[in-house]
């Protein structure tokens, strides 16, 4: 075992909990707006993919109930809902969570004892990051379908 100068590790503490309580922070905004419109209303897109409705369901109700969902789900729960207007940028938030949890976890520690979770493995790292891509690409190529078409958006 490596040991690391004292005020090293201090500093990775600071950041460690800095990207945790942005975490916490970002769940408590996404419960709140959850809660403030019905679940099945901001799943809209979604209604031809009842998996996926499914999936956003089940994970929109953990948090509503206070469950705090790992990375892949909160990802899920940002990038599969109706993101319109205020909430556009949960997709750009999604990829911060990502990359702010490989770069927390990976160098420090395989296991992450506060959220009793493990780091997500590369390979899954990579498939999240296509899938909130390819969800931010569905979604504006829709939504650009819809203005062409004069539906207000």
């Amino acid at each position: 075992m490596v040991r690391r100068p004292f005020f090293v590790d201090k500093q990775l503490t600071s950041v460690d909990l800095d990207d945790e309580l942005d975490l916490v922070n970002v769940q408590n905004m996404l419960r709140e707006s959850l809660i403030s419109s019905p679940v099945t209303g901001q799943a809209t897109l979604l209604d031809r993919r009842p998996a996926f409705k499914q999936l956003f369901e089940s994970l929109a109700h953990q948090l509503i109930d206070g469950i705090a969902l790992d990375v892949e789900g909160l990802m899920d729960v940002l990038t599969l809902k109706g993101n319109v207007g205020e909430s556009s940028g949960d997709a750009a938030t999604a990829l911060d969570r990502l990359v702010k949890d490989s770069v927390s976890t990976a160098p420090y520690c395989e296991f992450d004892s506060d959220v009793g979770s493990q780091a997500l493995p590369e390979g899954r790292k990579q498939v999240a990051l296509l899938s909130i891509w390819r969800r931010i690409f569905i979604r504006d190529e829709y939504v650009e379908n819809l203005h062409l078409r004069g539906y207000p958006v």
